[in-house]
C-alpha cells in the first residue's frame, strides 16, 4: 500500500510540477532506503523530512497544503486541524485473510463502516490510477469544501473530552 500510494502520489507531483516531502516515521536509516528502493524513478522529485518529537511532526506538516497518509493517526489529526489530507486505508487489501472486526478501513475506529471511496479517503481501489484522481480532487478543493467535508465525518471519527472531564468523573 504504501508503495502504491507515494508512486501515485509522485506521478501526482510530476504532473504538477510540485516537490513531494516524506516525513519519516523514524531516524532509522532502513526507513529512508526502503523508500529510496522504491522510487527510483522519481527520487529527484522527493525530499525526506525528519523531525526530533511527534509535536514537531504538526508543526512540519502545516507548512504543506496537501497530506496523503497510509493508515496513520497523524492523518486522522492532521484532518482534525483542517489540514487538506487524503485518507488511503487499504493495507487490509493485500492480506490474504482478514477479520472484518479488524479491517483498517477509514472511520473504522469506533465500529462504524463507511463506504469504500468517499471524498478523502479511500479503502479499496481498483485501479492504482484512483488514489492519483483522490489526491487530485483533494488538492484542487477549495477550503471551503474541505472544511464542510471533514465537519460530516468529525464526531465519527473524534472523541473529545476536552480538560478530560469525563474520564476524571471515571477515575474518582
Amino acid at each position: 500500500t504504501d508503495e502504491i500510494t507515494i508512486k501515485n502520489a509522485l506521478i501526482f507531483c510530476k504532473r504538477e510540477n510540485l516537490r513531494c516531502s516524506i516525513l519519516l516515521r523514524t531516524n532509522k536509516k532502513g526507513e529512508k532506503k526502503f523508500y529510496q528502493s522504491i522510487l527510483k524513478d522519481y527520487i529527484e522529485y522527493v525530499d525526506f523530512i525528519k523531525t526530533k518529537s511527534y509535536q514537531e511532526n504538526f508543526q512540519v506538516l502545516d507548512k504543506f497544503k496537501l497530506i496523503v497518509s497510509v493508515d496513520s493517526t497523524l492523518g486522522y489529526e492532521m484532518i482534525s486541524r483542517n489540514k487538506r489530507t487524503v485518507l488511503i486505508s487499504c493495507r487490509d487489501q493485500f492480506l490474504e485473510k482478514v477479520n472484518d472486526l479488524r479491517r483498517l478501513d477509514f472511520g473504522n475506529t469506533y465500529g462504524e463502516h463507511h463506504s469504500n471511496d468517499g471524498f478523502f479517503w479511500i479503502n479499496r481501489f481498483k485501479k492504482e490510477d484512483e488514489i492519483q484522481k483522490k489526491i487530485r480532487d483533494v488538492y484542487f478543493t477549495s477550503e471551503e469544501k474541505i472544511t464542510t467535508e471533514y465537519q460530516k465525518y468529525k464526531d465519527a471519527l473524534f472523541y473529545v473530552d476536552r480538560n478530560n472531564i469525563k474520564l476524571k468523573k471515571i477515575l474518582n
